[in-house]
């Protein structure tokens, strides 16, 4: 399947499971939120153990409690997103309608822009703080008290646990982006971690009681366990990996308004003036950063090249070497040249099959797919006479050869020049 293509069905779906999840909290809020979470981790490592093992990856489980990136990565989803949102979640929804849940959290991806140039080393642009401020001013204005847009006083503590929450998400976001690793021995990991941080917190508060468990709790575990803990975090990862950051935002800020749909149909909540006026101004913000021109995404440590990171064109890739290459931090970068005079400079083309491999689109390695390159293009949009040169490895590494060809283009022109 094509790999933009691939990302919007994961996108799509994804949206539909997001926008239910917090009905699944509002379902299973008759128990103790502890207790609630105990059973969803449960689950959720029940089923995500059964998926690894019919795909062969448990054998990857052992890397995130033995590597630094793996724990790394394994304490920003199994303790932030899988115990720490969960739990604020669980515990939120006893206060508080899964809409206000929904259009307050999903201010994340504004935040995750404030977080992206030290994070991933994405470029800030005007368009980005714009957005942010639009979609923060939305939300600071119905905390203003008295009028008819306003949140009632008494849900406001509850907002602010949700913006904790919406920054958890934005940070574990850019890790998952920032870090390339085999996704279902991953959520086995986050779902067991979760599991054994729930059953200590059940010990020692005391609070495991069952007595509140009831048809629609049932329901609720069901869907958190294996909708939220499993499916929702293959979809998102993949996903988010596989399409462009600002393009994830747009989709996803849509949940909101699926939320409160679902939230009206099946449970009968009334939809607030505040709810909408929040949902609207996040999602302006994000229309605004989608509006800046195209542009290098990365953000060079050695050089003032304009880089692109193209990583998202081979998360999928069928090639253990492509896969290997761009494993945990490595990534794969991409700059665009004067094809003639690449050629000049290096003779019939470029193609090094090493550490880091380096190659042109025109003359790609062997272990890269057509659909992949056609990704690529569509991200750069190179012109008629450039070629676009690739490298995949450490980032670090990669800069320096590009730096090495802009020096030898550079030379090139500077040679000829004396003699015209």
């Amino acid at each position: 399947m094509n790999v933009k293509l691939y990302g919007y069905v994961l996108l799509s779906f994804a949206l539909l499971f997001t926008a239910v999840v917090p009905i699944a909290y509002v379902l299973g809020n008759g128990i103790n939120p502890i207790t609630l979470m105990l059973l969803v981790s449960l689950v959720g490592t029940s089923v995500s153990f059964m998926v690894a093992y019919s795909r062969r990856t448990l054998k990857h489980v052992k890397t995130y409690f033995t590597t630094g990136k793996g724990i790394l990565t394994l304490l920003s989803f199994g303790l932030l997103a899988y115990a720490g949102i969960s739990l604020i979640f669980s515990y939120v929804t006893h206060f508080v309608s899964a809409d206000l849940l929904a259009v307050v959290y999903r201010s994340w991806p504004l935040i995750l822009i404030l977080m992206a140039p030290k994070l991933l080393r994405e470029h800030v642009t005007k368009y980005d703080i714009a957005g942010v401020v639009i979609g923060f001013s939305a939300l600071a204005a119905t905390l203003l008290g008295g009028t008819a847009i306003s949140i009632p006083i008494r849900y406001l503590p509850f907002v602010l646990l949700l913006l904790v929450a919406a920054v958890l998400d934005a940070f574990v976001s850019g890790i998952s982006k920032r870090y390339n690793y085999e996704l279902t021995s991953s959520i086995f990991a986050y779902n067991l971690v979760a599991l054994i941080v729930f059953s200590l917190l059940s010990i020692f508060t005391g609070s495991l009681n069952l007595s509140g468990v009831s048809g629609a709790t049932v329901i609720g575990v069901l869907i958190l366990g294996i909708v939220q803990n499993v499916l929702l975090t293959f979809l998102f990862v993949a996903a988010f990996r596989s399409v462009k950051t600002s393009i994830a935002g747009n989709v996803f800020i849509a949940s909101p308004f699926f939320t409160m749909l679902f939230s009206w149909v099946f449970l009968g909540t009334r939809i607030e003036p505040y709810y909408l006026l929040i949902a609207f101004g996040v999602a302006f913000g994000v229309l605004v950063q989608s509006l800046q021109p195209r542009r290098s995404n990365y953000i060079p440590v050695t050089n003032d090249i304009l880089i692109y990171d193209v990583t998202s064109a081979f998360v999928n890739s069928k090639s253990e070497i492509i896969s290997d290459a761009i494993k945990w931090e490595n990534r794969a970068l991409a700059f665009v040249v004067n094809r003639i005079k690449l050629k000049e400079a290096t003779g019939a083309g470029l193609h090094v099959p090493e550490t880091p491999l380096l190659f042109t689109e025109e003359n790609p390695d062997k272990e890269i797919r057509e659909e992949e390159l056609n990704f690529i293009k569509d991200i750069i949009h190179p012109k008629d006479d450039e070629t676009i040169v690739i490298g995949i490895g450490k980032p670090l590494e990669i800069e320096q050869k590009f730096t090495e060809i802009s020096n030898k283009l550079s030379d090139q022109e500077n040679s000829v020049g004396q003699f015209v």
